[in-house]
């Protein structure tokens, strides 16, 4: 593609030293008056339970690894933490590759309501905390998955993405798309972003200075683009170290 039809479809943004995002002509500073990421931004932990997943394997697991066994990926977690608490009928697109949207792609047309997955698993010999590290390269998926938000173009984007690239696609109602397609207005939907990172304690992230203040500063850039922001961790210690 042309260098023009490449930043239009992945605009540049950049981080200044003192947290300023610069993205499309606007620059975004945190505020200073918020200085936690309200506990409202954490997925409430009854609906967490880590116990079946291989928190250490993001997308697979190794067949040697046998730590894993019986065991689901982080990946295979968060379809099933979809399933059961999105509507009935939801539309669930996976686009983990190079290139993509986001991890998962969920759309409610009832609730008017589209959410984007970004997934990342903890290292294998961690057991939860704050690290930065951990954070890091999710938030970074966040940043490059803005230029979607509200964009008209998310529903072509999501079907070139399903017949031009090796993604696996639609896991939920693919049928139910075409309709979503056909009308789409991303004025008429709501928009929410998830952090997937089981390594991530949630009273830690608060308390943890760096950590904080990155979940914060994205938690306010998707505000500028009027998403909310919502973090699914380990909030009551179930990730332990497992060597």
């Amino acid at each position: 593609m042309t260098g023009e039809v490449f930043f239009n479809r992945y605009p540049l943004y950049f981080c200044t030293g003192d947290g300023t995002l610069v993205y499309n002509g606007r620059g975004h500073k945190v505020k200073q008056e918020l200085s936690k990421v309200p506990p409202s931004c954490f997925v409430d932990e009854s609906k967490i339970d880590w116990s079946g997943c291989a928190t250490w394997g993001e997308y697979s697991i190794d067949d040697d690894d046998t730590d894993g066994d019986g065991l689901i990926h982080v990946h295979s977690w968060v379809e099933d933490f979809i399933e059961g608490n999105g509507e009935s009928e939801q539309v669930l697109f996976r686009d983990h590759s190079s290139g993509e949207i986001a991890d998962y792609v969920q759309f409610e047309p009832s609730e008017k309501r589209i959410s984007l997955y970004h997934c990342k698993a903890c290292k294998k010999g961690n057991k939860s905390g704050a690290r930065l590290e951990d954070v890091r390269d999710v938030v970074d998926q966040v940043f490059r998955s803005i230029a979607w938000i509200r964009n008209s173009r998310l529903p072509k984007r999501i079907r070139y993405r399903q017949e031009n690239t090796g993604v696996e696609g639609f896991k939920l109602n693919e049928e139910a798309f075409d309709e979503i397609e056909t009308k789409f207005q991303p004025n008429e939907w709501s928009f929410r972003v998830y952090i997937v990172q089981p390594g991530l304690d949630h009273d830690k992230a608060r308390s943890s200075d760096n950590t904080n203040t990155l979940l914060l500063t994205c938690k306010e850039w998707l505000e500028a683009v009027d998403t909310e922001l919502y973090i699914i961790g380990d909030p009551n210690d179930q990730v332990v170290e497992v060597s």
